[in-house]
């Protein structure tokens, strides 16, 4: 009978069928003790650390030894975690996260565990990256260790998902602890902004832009801000700010900060590139990328070391890598933009050597590996402006000017490109428009004198330099 029976018939019935039930149960499960007796229960399996296999020797080996420590380890939060973060540092995001969540089974205290797991996450599944990183924020709260990395992803995450009343309130709580805290007041200013309220959003962009974490793309907003405010003049200031500033300065996540000295292979041999070049040690990059390139073969490690040598001024082994880079990616434009840089910068040498003919020569090459380029990519700004200063060496003027044309429309921004065109212009006497480039380049480098001589030139009536 129906449970959901009214009846006292249907109520009486429904206990002898439970009755009976439980009879039936006692038995079964005297039976079951019978056929068990003597046997130990069946334990549950433990979670097995994934294998990741990698063609790179280097890499392999550092996957085995992380996961040899977890075999040896299987209960220890760190081994788990440690497996997960060197997976993590070479993009294994799947077997990253599964360590990663059986680190935090047994150490369920760590903010780690989840706050790499949610970061792991969150190009795949917002709402489980969000549900992770709230966890950590959570845990590192009560541990009090990077606290706020954690609200700031929080207000990050939220901002992508347009909450304004999350982001306040994330942002905010770093802005107790720091009240000039760069980050948070830009989310706030972004966040605000976004749900037009420009003199809210507009506050916290200026506080922002004080930082060098986000100077520039603050100065960027506040440009945007004010267009909209139709308050032309503090657009303009807060547009040219942008222009002359550095990038933005590399903000260290203390969690992700971790994984950087755990890449493995190549990412790990381009990390130690990337330092050589902030000590500008040329020569010692030039030794590690030709390891890579001999190592690896690829394209990339090929054109890097081409890209060394031409800056050690190794012209003619600069010129043969570039070559062997260019072949071996068909279809990419960066090999045959820095052949071209390379046989320029060669022909120059040559020309400073007073040897004419092999300069024309390596000229004619560097324009035809430029050309390559430019039909490769036609949005390669640099390689069409290159091609225009390398083309005018073979006094092909109007090629040049159209080269130089079509660098300013793919990056009106940039002043040396404006400077080209307008020199370029005046060369073929066409006063007005070589003028208006000038000045365009004269308000994007205030502080470079070649537009104003350029124009001084102009108005006399003389060729540019």
């Amino acid at each position: 009978m129906n449970g959901g029976a009214a009846t006292r018939r249907g109520r009486l019935s429904q206990r002898i069928a439970a009755a009976l039930t439980l009879l039936t149960l006692a038995a079964a499960g005297a039976g079951w003790a019978l056929w068990t007796w003597g046997r130990s229960p069946a334990p549950s399996a433990a979670p097995v650390p994934p294998e990741v296999a990698a063609a790179d020797p280097e890499a392999a080996a550092g996957f085995q030894a992380a996961r040899q420590r977890v075999l040896q380890e299987p209960q220890s939060a760190a081994a788990w975690g440690g497996y997960g973060q060197v997976l993590l540092a070479n993009n294994c995001v799947p077997e990253a996260e599964f360590c990663l969540v059986q680190a935090g089974k047994l150490d369920p205290t760590e903010p780690r565990w989840p706050y790499l797991q949610g970061w792991a996450l969150l190009a795949t599944d917002h709402r489980a990256a969000l549900q992770a990183i709230l966890r950590a924020a959570d845990l590192a709260d009560r541990a009090g260790t990077a606290a706020t990395a954690t609200w700031l992803q929080l207000a990050d995450v939220y901002m992508e998902i347009d909450d304004r009343k999350q982001v306040e309130a994330w942002a905010g709580r770093v802005l107790q602890r720091d009240p000039d805290d760069g980050r948070a007041h830009f989310d706030l200013g972004m966040i605000a902004v976004a749900h037009d309220d420009l003199d809210v959003g507009i506050a916290h962009l200026l506080r922002a832009a004080d930082s060098p974490m986000v100077h520039q793309r603050a100065c960027l907003q506040l440009a945007a801000a004010y267009t909209r405010q139709r308050k032309e003049e503090e657009a303009a200031k807060y547009e040219w700010l942008a222009r002359q500033a550095p990038p933005d300065a590399v903000w260290v996540d203390p969690y992700v900060g971790e994984l950087n000295d755990l890449k493995l292979g190549r990412e790990a041999r381009r990390r130690q590139v990337r330092a050589l070049a902030a000590k500008d040690s040329l020569e010692q990059q030039a030794v590690l990328l030709k390891r890579m390139a001999d190592d690896y073969g690829d394209w990339q490690s090929t054109m890097d070391l081409g890209v060394a040598l031409t800056q050690l001024k190794q012209y003619d082994q600069a010129e043969a890598i570039l070559r062997k880079a260019e072949t071996l990616a068909p279809t990419s434009s960066e090999p045959s933009y820095f052949l071209g840089l390379a046989l320029f910068l060669h022909g120059e040498q040559l020309q400073e050597r007073r040897q004419e003919s092999d300069a024309r020569e390596k000229f004619r090459a560097a324009a035809d590996a430029l050309r390559t380029a430019t039909e490769r990519r036609a949005d390669y700004a640099q390689a069409h402006y290159k091609l225009g200063q390398t083309v005018e060496k073979l006094d092909r003027r109007t090629e040049a000017l159209e080269a130089f044309r079509t660098a300013v429309r793919c990056r009106p921004d940039m002043a040396n490109f404006q400077l080209e065109l307008g020199k370029a212009l005046a060369a073929a006497d066409q006063k007005a428009e070589a003028a208006a480039h000038l000045h365009e380049a004269q308000e994007l480098a205030p502080d470079d004198p070649r537009p104003r001589e350029a124009l001084g030139r102009l108005d006399k009536g003389k060729q540019p330099d």
